[in-house]
């Protein structure tokens, strides 16, 4: 039974970066749910059960079972069955309290959560209650625990000191973020892609592109390879700001790294800032070169193509993006099927438009 169970917790999908980082590399706590609601049936009644099948309840029985009820997102039960693990004789430890303080902060129980991990400190709980915090605008009182952790002889890992930039980078607070980035530095951890596309994203949202570059050739000082969310954390951000040619110069480096697959979302900033501009040629350059890299281009790249012929008055090319886009199986939205029939009725074509509004 512990093994099925075990194996049905196990059974996720591939978790976004910065969760896969907890997850895999200090804290294994952080998972996608992809459990059955039987499993929580079974996971609350284990220890219980254990006697009954010849298998004495232990913490690690116990352990699982709290693992597999976070998974769940039934924090509330994991606390119930954590509060009954003495009756057992079983003692919980550091495991035990930092599974169930990473579910409880997922529910906002911030404070019980810290209260579990001061009484029983360790790196993953500390992790997990600092990214609970982060979760809750609580940025600052996650910082605070980077001096309670080495009051209790816990260090702050990579991943830690990830969280923390990576709240404080939300919050749009960047001087703070810098400094927690210093901090790291100062205490002898090596930041990775995920430090530095947390800081570069934010940078970059604060209209600081100068500082995201410098960031960026930093990672290139420190052989960190970026990767298709840093790519598109500059791409995106220096678009926002209409810097288009310094856009095009970080996708020709995207495209000499053989070794990464982008997606569409990592190039549909540039062709629409370039359609926007009015340079539809290079749009459809950046576009032949998505297809090069063996990307397919998505319904945001057909809109924006289609809008920005549209606006231009070059109403034939935007009917075969219209039904190029069809025939990709790219299904077009109120906003794609809108600008075209607004473009085709001052063009004079009403009955083009009426062709496409009734799918013809």
């Amino acid at each position: 039974m512990l093994l099925l169970l075990r194996r049905r917790c196990r059974r996720k999908a591939t978790p976004p970066p910065l969760r896969r980082r907890l997850c895999t590399n200090a804290n294994p706590l952080i998972s996608p749910r992809n459990a059955k609601p039987l499993a929580g049936f079974i996971l609350r009644r284990l220890p219980s059960l254990a006697p009954a099948l010849f298998l004495p309840p232990t913490t690690r029985s116990f352990n699982l079972s709290l693992r597999g009820l976070v998974l769940l997102n039934r924090a509330p039960e994991a606390l119930i069955l954590f509060r009954s693990m003495p009756t057992f004789n079983c003692p919980p430890d550091a495991f035990s309290a930092a599974t169930l303080a990473h579910g409880l902060s997922k529910t906002a129980d911030v404070a019980t959560a810290q209260t579990l991990i001061r009484e029983s400190p360790s790196l993953p709980g500390y992790t997990s209650l600092a990214a609970g915090l982060c979760r809750l605008g609580r940025t600052r009182e996650a910082r605070h625990l980077l001096d309670e952790m080495s009051k209790r002889g816990v260090e702050p890992s990579e991943v830690t000191f990830n969280v923390l930039i990576d709240g404080f980078g939300k919050e749009g607070d960047v001087a703070a973020a810098e400094t927690v980035f210093a901090e790291m530095l100062r205490r002898g951890r090596s930041p990775d892609v995920v430090t530095y596309t947390s800081l570069i994203d934010a940078l970059l949202r604060a209209g600081a592109a100068e500082a995201a570059w410098r960031r960026w050739r930093d990672m290139g000082r420190r052989r960190v390879l970026p990767n298709c969310r840093t790519f598109s954390a500059m791409v995106n951000g220096l678009c926002r700001m209409n810097r288009l040619e310094e856009a095009r110069e970080v996708l020709r480096e995207l495209n000499s790294r053989r070794d990464l697959r982008p997606k569409a979302f990592v190039f549909n900033p540039a062709v629409d800032g370039f359609c926007k501009k009015g340079d539809l040629e290079e749009a459809k350059r950046i576009v032949e070169e998505m297809k090069e890299r063996g990307c397919r281009p998505d319904k945001v790249t057909f809109t924006v193509l289609i809008i920005g012929h549209c606006v231009r008055g070059r109403v034939g090319e935007a009917l075969d993006l219209y039904a190029r886009m069809e025939e990709e199986g790219c299904r077009p939205d109120e906003i794609t099927v809108g600008s075209l029939v607004s473009c085709l009725l001052k063009a004079g074509l009403p009955g083009e438009a009426r062709r496409i509004l009734i799918g013809g």
